[in-house]
């Protein structure tokens, strides 16, 4: 049965307790969920586009590879 529901993005939760019972518990999504969009970047504006790191060809994970420098010594 745990299985089952898994499947389908839910679960089931047994509890059980000497003398007092067992409550089984079983969740289910109200519908199944949405497809990825094809296109991640589609959401974002141009500007987003243009500076996103994943749009240049990086993994959009790690720092940039443009170094910054302050206009001040310290």
């Amino acid at each position: 049965m745990g299985e089952r529901l898994a499947a389908v993005g839910g679960r089931l939760d047994v509890d059980a307790v000497p003398g007092w019972g067992t409550t089984v518990t079983a969740v289910l999504p109200l519908g199944m969920p949405e497809a990825a969009p094809a296109d991640p970047l589609a959401a974002l504006g141009a500007r987003e586009r243009k500076y996103s790191p994943v749009s240049r060809g990086g993994t959009g994970t790690g720092p940039s590879r443009r170094s910054c420098t302050s206009a001040s010594p310290r």
